[in-house]
């Protein structure tokens, strides 16, 4: 007698002609009870309940009823492989359709008086999930939350949270969510071995999912697992850095959206910190050519403006944050990173660089190079006849100054028009600087500086700047990263924020 302690002396008592009474049921049961708990823990972590196993066990459409069900005690002859097809563990099984083979699949929960209160129905084709609620108080004997929905992205990030609680009215209420492959689906029930069901609608195969189920999609369908991934830090859309300053005064804040590729800088004014004299700390946007895209050092004792600049930055792009105090073992909380997503945080330290990829954020070692373009300090050199330098030309972005240095002779006695020339024009139009170097005319040497700011434009000619051979005779020179281009016969730059830029 399998189910009572009170065993029965009918001879109905029999689950064939030839198996009668617990002396043939008792072997059968427990071998078929320890197979299931050993492939339950092998597939699923855990092995089922007590009330779990005795549900399956007695599933009549998986076994053999007794003769006489109502009367007799013996229960279900269980025919495993029935039992392990329907709990969908058969992927070993040459064509056998499992329970999370298929492309559509559908969750029902139900509460008191078995009300259905949620149904989801997944298709994998479309790569939508339905979300179902229905109007109305789960179950009032549980004061908690007696079910949920949840879905994850493989980052971690979760795309659809339900929390149902038992004794709470629940709104009715519909929801597309987007599930594809590589995401995770976790389902709770309180009472879920009898009113939590999962149903493969390919197949109709059916089972009950119990108190909790976490699920995998895959190309071939669903698989479970043991539990959802865990985002880190690092994973998600939305990022934010704080930096601080002398008394954890924030000085600086830095938002970054990634789904809208804009990162938001937003500088306090004041003081950041009167005991550093040099760089306190800085902000570098980078894209993947190297090319600067923002740049501001904050200087300790120097007083900083308020100021808030907007600046595009998507996938590829690298940021560089620096703090000379992100180590310090009490000042380190002065330059954090926050997941705005998962509340996530960490200390940054005195340098972080981050390369921003499709799943969020992704640590480097280093930024890439900078370009002949990028920077504060250039120089210009104009050459003549047997490579004589007969005009330089110094421009410091910082200080907003272009020193211009002509050389006296005669540059290139070959030339009787226009060799060279240098032009500087604000962005109204208006010129600043004009020269005009002749070739074969004397020229006396000279010096003088002129104010350029961003937004203006300097202009450099020289008619040698494509010759096979001559084009050495016009060069630009980085003087912080060292890089060097040849100008040509004629290159017009803008003054940028980050640098220059070729017009």
């Amino acid at each position: 007698d399998t189910t009572s302690a009170n065993p029965s002396q009918n001879t109905t008592n029999l689950y064939t002609s030839t198996f009668s009474g617990t002396s043939s049921a008792s072997p059968i049961i427990a071998g078929a009870a320890t197979s299931i708990q050993g492939i339950a823990k092998e597939h699923r972590g855990y092995p089922y309940t007590p009330a779990e196993l005795r549900n399956i066990l007695s599933n009549p459409n998986t076994g053999t009823q007794s003769q006489d069900p109502w009367n007799d005690r013996i229960g279900v002859l269980p025919d495993l492989k029935s039992i392990l097809d329907n709990l969908g563990f058969n992927s070993d099984i040459p064509n056998a359709s499992s329970i999370l083979e298929g492309k559509q699949f559908a969750w029902s929960l139900k509460g008191i008086s078995d009300f259905e209160f949620a149904k989801i129905n997944f298709n994998k084709s479309t790569e939508e999930m339905q979300v179902d609620l229905k109007s109305g108080i789960p179950h009032h004997y549980f004061n908690e939350t007696y079910a949920s929905i949840k879905v994850q992205n493989a980052s971690g990030k979760v795309v659809y949270n339900k929390n149902i609680y038992g004794n709470q009215q629940q709104n009715a209420e519909s929801q597309k969510v987007s599930v594809k492959v590589g995401d995770y689906i976790e389902l709770t029930h309180l009472e879920g071995v009898h009113r939590a069901t999962f149903t493969n609608v390919d197949n109709s195969k059916q089972e009950s999912f119990g108190k909790k189920a976490i699920y995998e999609v895959t190309k071939e369908g669903l698989k479970k697992v043991e539990k959802m991934p865990e985002a880190t830090i690092l994973d998600g859309n939305q990022f934010a850095w704080s930096l601080k300053g002398y008394s954890d005064r924030e000085i600086a804040k830095v938002n970054y959206d990634k789904t809208v590729e804009e990162m938001k800088v937003k500088l306090e004014a004041g003081v950041p910190h009167s005991y550093f004299t040099s760089t306190y700390a800085s902000i570098k946007v980078q894209n993947a050519s190297g090319n600067v895209l923002y740049n501001k050092e904050i200087v300790g004792n120097k007083q900083q403006n308020a100021e808030s600049q907007t600046v595009p930055v998507k996938i590829g792009d690298y940021i560089e944050l620096t703090h000379i105090e992100g180590e310090a073992t009490k000042e380190k909380t002065r330059a954090t990173l926050i997941n705005l997503e998962n509340n996530k945080n960490e200390t940054i330290g005195k340098t972080a660089r981050y390369q921003v990829t499709k799943e969020g954020l992704k640590k480097v070692e280093k930024m890439p190079e900078t370009t002949v373009l990028d920077g504060n300090q250039f120089n210009w050199s104009l050459k003549g006849y047997n490579d004589r330098e007969i005009a330089k030309v110094e421009y410091n972005k910082a200080t907003e100054k272009m020193q211009i240095k002509l050389e006296a002779g005669i540059p290139h006695s070959y030339f009787t028009s226009t060799y060279a020339s240098i032009k500087v024009q604000n962005s109204s139009g208006n010129i600043l600087y004009n020269k005009e170097i002749v070739g074969n005319r004397q020229q006396n040497a000279e010096s003088q500086t002129v104010p350029v700011k961003v937004g203006d434009y300097i202009e450099f000619t020289h008619i040698e700047g494509e010759a096979q051979k001559e084009k050495t005779r016009a060069t630009l020179t980085n003087l912080e990263n060292s890089k060097q281009e040849f100008v040509g016969k004629k290159k017009t730059y803008q003054v940028t924020p980050t640098g220059l830029l070729i017009k």
